[in-house]
């Protein structure tokens, strides 16, 4: 299916303006402990906690893992070796690729704009939690694939236009 790119350009320059700015935050925040059961709740961080869970089941499926696997492309950025400083633009290129992809998925589901800011948030901050616990639910290397699989099709429709 080929769509016009000016339907989706706000959603395209959102979904990457946010993921620039949580892996900027993701990479600059200050490393935390484990909590303990000792500490108090935050009423909060509690709610916010719950409105993340929330939005994170919100919208079709197919768009939520495009959305996390941007998320994981993104954590796994913010965390490489020290050293001569490799080239991201690519990796960073696939994030912001499947953030697209899944920001006109939830909208070609009738996902209220307005929410979709926070829809994105939510998952590549559940995306950016499950790399630290060591649980992703989708691995790295199957976002990658998926990015190559959307980059793949995006390049047959422009060679199919000619």
């Amino acid at each position: 299916m080929v769509y016009h790119l000016r339907r989706f350009a706000a959603p395209i320059a959102l979904a990457a303006l946010l993921l620039g700015a949580l892996l900027w935050t993701w990479m600059h925040a200050p490393a935390s402990g484990p909590t303990t059961a000792v500490q108090a709740v935050d009423p909060a961080a509690a709610a916010a906690e719950s409105r993340v869970r929330e939005l994170v089941a919100i919208g079709p499926d197919d768009a939520r893992d495009l959305l996390y696997c941007a998320g994981v492309i993104a954590a796994a950025l913010g965390k490489r070796a020290t050293g001569p400083r490799p080239d991201l633009s690519e990796p960073r290129a696939r994030a912001a690729l499947l953030a697209h992809e899944g920001a006109a998925e939830m909208l070609r589901s009738g996902t209220r704009v307005e929410d979709m800011s926070e829809l994105i948030d939510a998952q590549v901050l559940s995306a950016a939690r499950d790399r630290a616990a060591g649980a992703l639910r989708i691995p790295y290397l199957d976002c990658v694939e998926r990015a190559v699989r959307i980059e793949e099709a995006s390049a047959a429709a422009r060679i199919s236009q000619r």
